[in-house]
């Protein structure tokens, strides 16, 4: 199980930082990458299915429901909801990618919100609810992310600092 989540986290940051140094997103390498992310999110879920929780649905709920309760001392099961819209959401943004050959103007908004929200995802399953030196490789993750986003969109000469937001 440690094994596919890390390859999924791995993937996830190869994947955002490709597509944040390509010029065009939607080249060769960052599609690839991104759809392989995809797949492992996948396997990582039915790994954890077969053989953590027995293909119960009930079984998944009530285990997160623990680990929730250890990290913020209130038992709810709703993760695995949210690993659920995850996947969902990815394999969409895969389908997008490989679909529009080039983003449209009001699809920056988009893009805002799903880096946003992903990265708030990874960020939770890879430092906060992850133990010992896991945590630091979670760290380091994100951080390699936020750069990648930092470093394509630098800001305006002249303007605020934050104003226009890093993924202008």
């Amino acid at each position: 199980m440690w094994v596919t989540a890390w390859v999924t986290l791995i993937l996830w940051c190869f994947g955002e930082c490709l597509r944040a140094r390509s010029r065009d997103d939607h080249g060769p390498a960052p599609k690839i990458v991104w759809t392989l992310g995809t797949i492992a999110l996948v396997l990582h879920i039915l790994a954890a299915f077969a053989f953590r929780h027995q293909w119960s649905h009930t079984a998944a709920v009530m285990e997160t429901a623990r680990q929730t309760a250890e990290v913020f001392g209130t038992r709810w099961g709703g993760g695995v909801w949210i690993n659920y819209g995850l996947a969902l959401w990815w394999g969409l943004d895969v389908a997008a990618v490989w679909c529009v050959p080039k983003w449209p103007k009001p699809w920056v908004r988009y893009e805002r919100l799903r880096r946003g929200v992903f990265l708030f995802l990874w960020f939770n399953a890879s430092v906060v609810f992850a133990h010992g030196p896991s945590r630091f490789l979670g760290i380091v993750a994100c951080t390699a992310v936020v750069v990648s986003w930092a470093r394509r969109h630098p800001p305006r000469p002249g303007s605020r600092a934050g104003r226009h937001g890093v993924c202008e």
